[in-house]
């Protein structure tokens, strides 16, 4: 461990300082502590050792080492593809880049969602390969010789599999692992659509979450339907705020970058969608922006569950 930073930024601090004020600080609202805060941007959205994985030899390693000092510097990393845009009224062209592999800055409600499907994948898994107190012997006779001496147990085994009274140890790796594979076809598609570049007008900001990225349904999608979307959903639209002052927006497919200054309503209903996605921490520059946010959607009275669901067939042994 020596020599690693264990303080993991999942959200870049270079990104969470464009919403911060002149002396790098945000105004941070809690929802599980539900408390309202002042509080820099070194330890903001970050996770004690969340990017140390275990290797084969025992010994623990970073997977990003460094980090980005700026949007720009992102395309210096392993490209998968960018575009060049000018902010609105500043003349100065930046470079949006999607980076293959962006372990660097996953989001904690990434790491959570792809835990729970995985960990109840495996559960499921484990009652289909062992139905009943047989198939539990069985595969105990037919392993190592070391694990033969636990034949007897196989009733206790086959009790605690179906009663789900265990732990699941989910390493790191998983993880990173998805997101490496995930990353190159993300790109691909958000490249592929017309791109809008929101300014904030006078006297409004946009605010930031520790889930940025938002997916908004197209209008009359129906929320009670079994078909969920996603950002390649006919009609979605998929944002996120780059700054205090900026927001990137992308739909349909194409290869057009517009520029329009927000109306002040549109930046409320983009902060708005952003409080709603957050999973556990809204933050802002002014404190009174973000009590105005937190008021109209309520996000001090309640939190995100799990927002995939997998409906598996019954595992229980028929008869």
């Amino acid at each position: 461990m020596k020599g690693l930073s264990r303080n993991n930024h999942y959200l870049p601090q270079s990104y969470l300082d464009g919403f911060a004020d002149s002396s790098k600080r945000l105004w941070v609202f809690d929802r599980e502590d539900k408390e309202y805060r002042q509080q820099g941007t070194r330890h903001l959205g970050s996770i004690k050792d969340f990017y140390i994985i275990s290797m084969d030899d025992g010994q623990r390693a970073m997977t990003w080492k460094g980090r980005s000092s700026s949007w720009r510097d992102a395309s210096r990393r392993s490209l998968v593809a960018s575009t060049v845009v000018t902010i609105n009224g500043s003349g100065r062209p930046i470079t949006i880049s999607v980076v293959r592999g962006s372990d660097e800055d996953p989001c904690s409600m990434f790491d959570k969602e792809h835990n729970e499907l995985s960990e109840k994948d495996m559960r499921w898994r484990a009652k289909i390969a062992f139905p009943d107190i047989e198939s539990v012997r069985k595969r105990l006779q037919d392993s190592p010789d070391e694990l033969q001496q636990s034949v007897d147990d196989a009733e206790a085994i086959h009790r605690l599999i179906h009663s789900d009274l265990y732990e699941i140890d989910l390493p790191r790796q998983n993880t990173i692992k998805t997101m490496l594979n995930l990353a190159p076809q993300f790109a691909r598609v958000l490249l592929a659509k017309n791109r809008i570049i929101l300014s904030a007008p006078e006297n409004t900001a946009f605010l930031t979450s520790d889930n940025p990225f938002l997916a908004i349904p197209p209008m009359g999608f129906d929320a009670n339907s079994p078909y969920g979307f996603g950002i390649m959903t006919p009609g979605a639209i998929s944002m996120m705020p780059l700054s205090k002052q900026t927001c990137i927006c992308f739909r349909d497919l194409g290869t057009e970058v517009t520029y329009e200054t927000a109306m002040k309503a549109q930046v409320g209903e983009v902060n708005c969608y952003v409080a709603h996605n957050s999973d556990r921490f809204i933050g802002a520059d002014e404190r009174t922006l973000l009590e105005g946010i937190v008021g109209v959607t309520r996000a001090d009275q309640w939190r995100h569950g799990s927002r995939f669901r997998i409906e598996y067939p019954d595992a229980r042994p028929k008869g």
